[in-house]
């Protein structure tokens, strides 16, 4: 395989994590906007279920019952997207480092081909 081929490849890969980056970027925007959004519904149900609990009314027991079993989803839910938040997070460094990485060897490259220059005297 010749240099321009290597440098073919290696430029298609920066661009490939690049890429890559992006879309790690939105998801995770997208996972902490979802979790702003649960955390405070979390927050009204929690309160919901304190005003329910203190006004010890039967008829209100049906919607205790229901208060709790949706703050128990809503929990679930926000366990499941903060999981969800960390693997992105760490695949988002581990496509950094990549990114580095082949950036330094394609520089690493190019500084090698500057110097192999002949120089013909007459």
């Amino acid at each position: 395989m010749g240099r321009t081929d290597e440098f073919t490849i290696i430029e298609k890969q920066i661009k490939d994590i690049e890429a890559r980056l992006k879309i790690l970027r939105t998801r995770i925007e997208a996972l902490d906007l979802e979790i702003k959004k649960i955390a405070a519904f979390e927050r009204t149900l929690i309160d919901n279920v304190k005003i329910l609990k203190k006004q010890q009314v039967v008829a209100i027991a049906k919607e205790f019952g229901h208060a709790k079993s949706e703050l128990k989803k809503v929990r679930a839910r926000l366990v499941e997207l903060r999981n969800d938040q960390e693997h992105f997070y760490k695949v988002h460094r581990d496509t950094k480092e990549s990114l580095k990485n082949t950036q330094l060897k394609f520089a690493k490259m190019v500084s090698e081909s500057e110097n192999n220059v002949i120089k013909f005297r007459r």
